[in-house]
């Protein structure tokens, strides 16, 4: 199952540029990797959980990462897989980016070190 949602999530680098990610449900890394196919550009992407509590959405960012092509990428065997799954996450968001790889891994390392997702550790 990968559903898209009528949710976004947004971080924000440490100059507080805003990066909105539209966001997806998931049930396996698996149902990610099929379901991407159709996106054959470069940008961000974040691995997360999302949960209700006392009737409250709550949001926990647990990976960062970034592609040239979101379609190619290979989620199934993704490096943080085990940490992503030993985390919960149920929510993949896409944020499409269409600069050079260099500054696209710049933006990541930002976002990384500035919202600390444990599985970037």
């Amino acid at each position: 199952m990968f559903k898209k949602l009528n949710e976004t999530v947004t971080l924000k680098d440490s100059k507080g540029t805003e990066y909105v990610f539209d966001m997806y449900a998931y049930d396996t890394l698996d149902s990610v990797e099929m379901a991407v196919k159709e996106y054959k550009n470069s940008g961000l992407y974040i691995f997360a959980k999302r949960y209700i509590e006392n009737g409250k959405k709550y949001f926990s960012l647990s990976y960062i990462g970034e592609t040239d092509d979101y379609s190619t990428r290979g989620y199934s065997n993704h490096h943080k897989r085990k940490c992503i799954d030993n985390h919960n996450c149920n929510e993949f968001g896409i944020h499409l980016l269409t600069v050079s790889d260099d500054k696209r891994i710049e933006i990541e390392t930002d976002l990384i070190n500035t919202n600390n997702p444990p599985c970037n550790g």
